[in-house]
């Protein structure tokens, strides 16, 4: 898939959504890049989950819908596309600035990118970063690391460092 339809597509899930998507809650746009020149882009929405206990650590779940392009041994590009489902846990450390970590699954389109065979399309998804706001932007910095965990015979993994921006409406 050509990064015109996956910007496409983008937009058509972005139109689509419903309406309460852009509401309190984050809606995240990102771009990384990963392991063998893998390249992503990314569109997640969290949802709040609140406090644990009665802690100052909040947490949330995520939704993410991603697209991937990488090159394979033959000189051509390859695509895949993934739904991820994430809980994730944040502690605020400066007064605009948290620290964040998450595990959750991703369900492929392929069981390869690039590469990287990846061993099966269900894969569980990591993630550690930072993530700055203000009163109406987010960014955040990433590094998500999708792997089976030893579920098929071959897991390759795959390390993807990104960068994500909301603007809140």
């Amino acid at each position: 898939m050509g990064i015109q339809k996956k910007i496409n597509c983008l937009l058509i899930c972005i139109i689509l959504s419903p309406i309460n998507l852009f509401a309190d809650d984050g809606l995240f746009i990102g771009v990384g890049v990963g392991s063998d020149g893998i390249n992503a882009l990314r569109i997640s929405k969290e949802q709040s989950k609140g406090k644990i206990f009665d802690t100052n650590i909040q947490r949330y779940a995520e939704y993410g819908l991603n697209f991937w392009n990488g090159d394979n041994n033959t000189n051509s590009r390859s695509s895949n596309i993934s739904l991820t489902y994430s809980h994730v846990l944040k502690k605020d450390i400066f007064e605009n600035l948290n620290i964040n970590s998450g595990i959750g699954f991703a369900v492929l389109s392929d069981d390869k990118i690039g590469r990287r065979n990846l061993g099966a399309t269900l894969q569980f998804e990591s993630r550690f970063g930072f993530e700055y706001s203000s009163s109406s932007t987010k960014s955040a910095v990433h590094l998500f690391h999708y792997s089976n965990a030893g579920t098929a015979a071959s897991n390759s993994g795959l390390n993807i460092f990104m960068i994500n921006f909301s603007h809140l409406f």
